[in-house]
Parts: C-alpha cells; sequence; structure tokens
C-alpha cells in the first residue's frame, strides 16, 4: 500500500483530516541506537536483568525514541516532508509503556488551522496519536507547524 500523499499546501487541508501511516517494529538495535545518540542509557532501557524487577518486567523503549519514531513514520507520508516550514510547538503524553517488539502506526489529525499575517504560510496543529499492535494508544503528541499556503501565480 503506497502511503505516500501527493504535496499539499496549508489551503488543501482541513480541521478534521487525517492520515494514517504505514507500520514499524521498533527493534533492540533502535533502542540501542538511540541510547548512544542520546545518552538515555537509563537502566529500564537498557538493563535487562534490572528491568527484569521492575514494574514491567521487561525493558521499555524509551519515550522520546517512541515519538521520534512516530515522527519518521509521518514524514514517509508526505505530510511533513511537503510544506513545512518549521515546528512552532510540541507536547508529547505517553499513556502505556512501549517494548521492544512492539509494532507502531500512527493517526495524524489537523486539529486546528490558522492563517498568519503571512500571505506565504499558515499555521496547522495536527494530533499525532501512536497506536501498538493492539490498537492501544501508547502515545499522543500536539505538534504545531508553520505551513507554507500555495504560491500566488
Amino acid at each position: 500500500m503506497d502511503y505516500q500523499i501527493a504535496p499539499r499546501f496549508f489551503e488543501d487541508w482541513n480541521i478534521g483530516d487525517r492520515i494514517i501511516t504505514p507500520t514499524r517494529t521498533i527493534t533492540e538495535t533502535d533502542v540501542v541506537t538511540y541510547a548512544g545518540l542520546s545518552g538515555d542509557y537509563h537502566l529500564p532501557h537498557t538493563d535487562a536483568e534490572y528491568a527484569k524487577k521492575s514494574v514491567f518486567g521487561q525493558r521499555i523503549v524509551q519515550g522520546l525514541l517512541t515519538i521520534a519514531i512516530a515522527s519518521g513514520l509521518i514524514y514517509r507520508t508526505g505530510l511533513i516532508e511537503s510544506n513545512s516550514i518549521a515546528i512552532l510547538d510540541y507536547h508529547p503524553k505517553w499513556t502505556t509503556p512501549v517494548f521492544i517488539g512492539d509494532t507502531v502506526h500512527c493517526i495524524a489529525e489537523i486539529i486546528d488551522k490558522k492563517s498568519t499575517s503571512k500571505p506565504d504560510r499558515g499555521v496547522l496543529q495536527i494530533k499525532n496519536q501512536v497506536f501498538n499492535q493492539h490498537d492501544l494508544m501508547v502515545a499522543e503528541n500536539l505538534v504545531t507547524y508553520l505551513y507554507a499556503c500555495r504560491p500566488k501565480t
């Protein structure tokens, strides 16, 4: 299935528009690589013996890694790549732990749309919900983007 959308401008989006991303399984390599890049070697993520004794009984994926993977899935749809200019605001929230081996996907929904004083850009607020393979929401992220308007000809 092709998840790529045609490039869209600010005017092409409406409140309530939704995009469902492809899925992605989070691997041991993802967790280890993220720990190396971020310095987040917190024991619940990187120490299997420690994690066995935790409330979760196993290692959990770093929360910010979950959000980063979600962002990459959304990027693959073209929503962000096509005409976003900048992120203006970012509010992640985690609802359930994610484990190594979980397969996640996202639903991105336009929840607000505002014109700006500049005619070449607008502001879109997008609610990104991350779900695991059991269709359980594991994270949510409210992101506000500065987004390009269609060039005037």
